[in-house]
């Protein structure tokens, strides 16, 4: 989605699928709900925060109406409203977690839910996935398993431990594996699969056998791998965004 949001970012900045009115309605409602803010009771960096959403909220209801069916956004202008929305939805969210008490904001019970209501579903327009993508996505993911599955096979269940990876062992993995996946889930964590069960099985063979039982030279290299990807992706997205963005300008 990321590619796809770079590439054309008008037609895939916001949900195509929904409708722009709909957005519209969220946006004055927002605005209706900051206006009843008791910025009180706010700290200066929330006080901030409120006016930067304030003009947002503003920028996204003007562009719309610009329109004079009020269901359509400018395509050069729906990576920028695209923006206001993140920020917005961010900035609030911030906001919320602050100051759960709704009394705290001077607002009612009922219009504290109306506001979290209207900033999910104008969250709505900028967190999607097409089906296709989602599609695209599985088959990719299968057809790769399918094709290199021996690698990662033989690395699972022969190199992590020096026995032999055993029924119970693999299954015990597995279930903390997709147990812990599920947690994740639920709490919106994120975790990689290979990394879960690349340790449930580390765990299961010193169980059986202690730490000698592991192999020093894998569990090594898989820690290595777990260090070095966030910094060598964080400087590869630098430099293709950096070369993209002198190419495009």
């Amino acid at each position: 989605m990321i590619i796809l949001i770079s590439l054309a970012p008008a037609f895939f900045a916001i949900d195509s699928s929904k409708s722009i009115s709909n957005m519209y309605g969220n946006v004055q409602a927002i605005e209706s709900y900051t206006q009843k803010v008791n910025t009180i009771n706010l700290s200066n960096d929330n006080q901030k925060k409120l006016e930067e959403i304030k003009g947002e909220l503003s920028a996204i209801r003007l562009e719309i109406e610009k329109s004079e069916v009020k269901d359509e956004i400018k395509p050069e202008q729906r990576f920028e409203v695209r923006k206001d929305i993140v920020l917005i939805t961010k900035s609030y969210e911030s906001i919320l977690k602050s100051h759960e008490d709704y009394n705290q904001l001077g607002l009612t019970q009922n219009e504290h839910k109306g506001l979290k209501n209207n900033l999910k579903e104008l969250k709505s327009f900028t967190e999607f996935a097409p089906w296709w993508v989602i599609l695209m996505v599985s088959v990719s993911l299968g057809l790769g398993t399918m094709i290199g599955w021996k690698r990662i096979v033989v690395t699972i269940g022969e190199k992590i431990g020096k026995s032999h990876l055993s029924y119970a062992q693999g299954a015990s993995a597995e279930m903390i594996a997709a147990s812990t996946i599920g947690i994740s889930t639920l709490l919106g964590l994120p975790v990689s699969t290979t990394h879960v069960l690349s340790s449930g099985v580390a765990g299961s063979m010193v169980s059986e056998g202690g730490l000698k039982n592991l192999q020093y030279k894998t569990v090594k290299n898989i820690l290595i791998a777990w260090i070095v990807t966030i910094p060598v992706t964080v400087i590869l997205s630098c430099g293709i965004f950096l070369g993209l963005y002198w190419v495009l300008n």
